[in-house]
């Protein structure tokens, strides 16, 4: 089952490692434990330096933001929706009915 794994009656379960670049991997595997873990550091510092570039992100920021407003309408309109669905099922409860 190439990348996808099986996991009983549910959904399959994807590769856990899909984004891993394989020449790291091979790195990985041919490589003591200390350099692993220098590896692992070294990623880890990445990983640290991008979150606080998005953080930093002006224009990330502002569209977000952009995104947050447009979508409120939707927003708003499906919260509504859920709930007068609730009341109705509430409703339903309450007069025996189901």
């Amino acid at each position: 089952m190439s990348d996808i794994q099986k996991r009983g009656p549910g959904r399959p379960k994807s590769d856990p490692f899909a984004f891993v670049p394989g020449d790291w991997k091979d790195a990985v595997d041919g490589s003591t434990p200390q350099q692993i873990n220098d590896k692992i550091a070294h990623i880890a510092k990445q990983a640290d330096a991008l979150r606080v570039a998005r953080k930093e992100d002006a224009d990330l920021a502002e569209r977000k933001e952009q995104v947050k407003v447009a979508s409120e309408p939707y927003v708003e309109g499906a919260k509504r929706f859920q709930q007068m669905i609730a009341y109705g099922r509430q409703v339903l409860g309450d007069k025996g009915a189901e």
